[in-house]
């Protein structure tokens, strides 16, 4: 029988934000937050293997810490607004998968809380409602991440893997 340590963590989520209506067409927004991702069950208590690639689970692991600050201008009509939002982020303590042995037949990684990321962007949202049942919708997402640190690795300065430079998005909704 294999027992997980017991733990027990407490997390405070703070989220201020302040907005302003310049005029009845433009308002301005701000907001920091402080936010966290618990590690799931899987990087807890479960390994996988892929080929010879084992990755071990970690019971140990930490909360992921995300500190932000964003702030946005919205100009609005009766048929139709626009949104621009800039956004500056850094996740610590990130869990990654590091590798701590390699044989020549088998590399064995372990997840593991040591890296430091940051995502900064804009993004862009509108909508046009040519009548009142119908909404059309698009967005635009631009994001810039990094690893700031990643003291196991050689990972510090390059791109987050799997974060899309940016994402483009629409809809049209009718009622």
């Amino acid at each position: 029988e294999i027992t997980a340590p017991e733990r027990s963590v407490s997390l405070l989520s703070p989220n201020a934000s302040l907005g302003w209506q310049i005029s009845p067409e433009v308002t301005v927004r701000t907001a920091a937050y402080r936010a966290y991702r618990t590690p799931t069950l899987d990087e807890l208590h479960r390994g996988s293997r892929q080929g010879d690639v084992v990755t071990n689970p970690n019971p140990l692991l930490n909360p992921e810490r995300l500190t932000g600050v964003e702030g946005s201008v919205r100009w609005a009509r009766p048929r139709a607004s626009a949104r621009v939002t800039g956004f500056f982020n850094r996740l610590d303590g990130m869990v990654t998968n590091i590798t701590l042995r390699v044989t020549p037949t088998l590399i064995t990684r372990q997840k593991q809380n040591v890296d430091k990321a940051r995502a900064a962007g804009f993004e862009i949202e509108s909508d046009f409602r040519p009548n009142r049942s119908v909404t059309i919708n698009a967005l635009a997402v631009f994001t810039s991440s990094i690893f700031l640190e990643a003291p196991l690795s050689t990972l510090a300065g390059n791109r987050v893997p799997q974060m899309p430079r940016y994402q483009l998005g629409g809809g049209v909704t009718v009622a």
